[in-house]
């Protein structure tokens, strides 16, 4: 292992180390995220960004998100016409 690669390693330790830890189930739970309306509703009303992330990450780990993702809104509404990139990016940025 050169300089450069333990330099590399150290950097990315550092910055993991930043990183605020996972916070428990019961947050999580807060914003109970089950299918495409609920993800696009706290999308758009949502102001704490760090909640909805968290958030959005535990409904990714579910098997059925993508294809929940993948689907469109009742009366078949395509989920972008509903978020605006500008307001909502990363609830734009999931269903993408």
């Amino acid at each position: 292992m050169n300089v450069v690669n333990i330099r590399r390693t150290l950097n990315f330790l550092w910055c993991v180390q930043d990183l605020p830890p996972t916070p428990p189930d019961s947050f999580v739970s807060t914003m109970n995220l089950n299918n495409l309306e609920d993800v696009i509703a706290a999308s758009t009303t949502t102001s704490d960004h760090g909640k909805l992330a968290t958030a959005l990450r535990a409904f990714m780990k579910r098997d059925v998100a993508e294809s929940i993702l993948a689907s469109t809104l009742p009366d078949d509404v395509d989920p972008f016409t509903v978020l605006n990139p500008n307001e909502n990016t990363l609830g734009y940025l999931y269903v993408l």
